[in-house]
């Protein structure tokens, strides 16, 4: 996934939406928002090619969300650790807990997307992002290092 050259927006991606698609991006766009300390840009994914908006703490990537004219796909990376611990979530509804479950991990990853078709799967999915977003950030600018991932600063 790469970056979009300045000039699109993700405002100007939602508003060329239909109904219901453009709603159902907005209300998972400003859900995630408001989790703090998060960042909105403009990506283009290798596997769609069209833009999206992905959503960040601090460097790490939260979600990034496919939008179409009839529904939201939100696409969300978990780690091992993190998947157990989703999986084990009682306030993660069954259905999303069903999608990590089916979800093929590749290395130590599991590219997991959750479908929206209504408003009322957004508490859920929020539910869902809230263990990632706690993943990732530990508060006020402190920002959490995977637990289950190397990283380059060890080396410098």
């Amino acid at each position: 996934m790469g970056e979009k050259a300045a000039g699109t927006t993700v405002d100007a991606v939602l508003a060329a939406l239909a109904e219901p698609g453009r709603s159902l991006a907005q209300a998972v766009r400003s859900a995630v928002l408001a989790l703090g300390g998060v960042q909105e840009r403009l990506i283009v994914d290798y596997d769609v090619q069209d833009e999206s908006p992905a959503f960040y703490v601090g460097a790490r990537q939260l979600c990034h969300v496919h939008p179409a004219n009839d529904r939201a796909e939100v696409t969300v990376s978990l780690s091992r650790s993190l998947t157990f611990a989703v999986l084990a979530a009682k306030d993660v509804p069954e259905g999303i807990r069903g999608v990590v479950e089916r979800t093929k991990e590749y290395g130590a990853t599991r590219w997991v997307t959750v479908r929206v078709d209504r408003a009322e799967d957004v508490p859920g999915l929020l539910a869902f992002l809230r263990h990632k977003h706690r993943y990732l950030y530990q508060g006020e600018d402190e920002l959490a290092i995977p637990k289950d991932q190397t990283t380059l600063e060890k080396f410098e």
